[in-house]
């Protein structure tokens, strides 16, 4: 049989991928190549949250009628030496705001991942492509005026994604997750804080094992989350956030034994530039890196929202 066909994430994530030879261009090189997606992923690109539900939201007003639909490249990678995972995601998503309280958001990712993985004495890589896990999140405005807010706010993910239970490498978590919260703003012009706290409850699973081939249950835990930071206006159009924050996971169980260093924090500090081209798109960029071994060593995202029936903020 011919060679399938690799598709355009496989063609973008190959050409991203840093050369591993004691290259001195090694790095030069992979920052050219990483700008070069940077500039193109504009005409396709939007910032959000799913997993990366640390990055700050669009400062977008959510007047009532307003449809805003995006779409973000996002590259991230964990690498550890020898074992290393690298993802690259097209993320398309939608927004929605039936009243100027209540807040809806939506998306899907599609990805492609390699990962390192050692069998025996030998190192293997493997690759999976697919779409992941469904995301929603509800955000609520409880209180406020024109110089602070505090909102209620509900994360779900739904396992759309395949497994990495009853797969070699998995693209989803492989179970339904729920997250209320709250956020808080107060504005101190031209700096807005801004800080976040929520709890996640993972659902039990069952599942194939595709190691032992049995029915293995899944019990995910709990995660409490939490984040602070501030974002300064330059100018009407344009602003930059810097923001830490912080995963306390509780254990994991996969059968009747704990997963290893599943009760672990994960930290990391984050930088986002916005701007706003006109009353109805924007772009943004972020930057995360991680600051302990446990968080993904970076996450690079950039994209393009358009919205319909966006009031303009002043």
């Amino acid at each position: 049989m011919p060679p399938e066909k690799p598709s355009v994430l496989i063609i973008l994530f190959k050409y991203l991928s840093p050369i591993r030879e004691d290259n001195p261009m090694h790095f030069n090189s992979f920052l050219s190549k990483t700008l070069v997606l940077l500039i193109v992923s504009t005409f396709i690109g939007n910032i959000s949250y799913a997993e990366e539900w640390y990055i700050p939201k669009a400062p977008t007003e959510a007047t009532k009628g307003l449809i805003e639909f995006g779409t973000r490249v996002q590259l991230s990678g964990n690498e550890e030496g020898v074992l290393d995972v690298q993802e690259l995601s097209i993320i398309p998503s939608i927004r929605f705001a039936p009243n100027d309280r209540l807040d809806i958001y939506a998306e899907l990712p599609f990805s492609t991942i390699k990962q390192d993985q050692i069998e025996g004495f030998d190192l293997f890589e493997y690759d999976n492509e697919g779409i992941g896990d469904v995301f929603v999140q509800l955000s609520h405005k409880l209180s406020g005026d024109t110089n602070w807010q505090l909102s209620g706010v509900l994360d779900a993910t739904a396992p759309s994604g395949e497994n990495p239970y009853e797969h070699q490498v998995g693209i989803g978590k492989g179970y339904w997750t729920i997250t209320p919260g709250l956020s808080a703003a107060f504005v101190t012009d031209p700096t807005i804080l801004f800080a976040y706290v929520g709890y996640q409850h993972g659902f039990n699973k069952k599942f194939d094992d595709f190691a032992t081939k049995e029915a293995t249950e899944l019990d995910p835990g709990h995660v409490i989350r939490m984040s602070t930071g501030a974002s300064f206006s330059f100018n009407p159009r344009m602003n930059m956030s810097i923001y830490t924050a912080l995963d306390f996971r509780g254990k994991t169980k996969y059968g009747d034994k704990e997963i290893d260093e599943s009760d672990d924090t994960l930290a990391r500090l984050g930088l986002s530039l916005g701007y706003k081209i006109d009353n109805s798109l924007a772009f943004k960029m972020n930057t995360v890196t991680g600051l302990n071994d446990s968080a993904s060593d970076y996450v690079i995202s950039i994209g393009l929202t358009y919205g319909v029936g966006i009031k303009a903020k002043s």
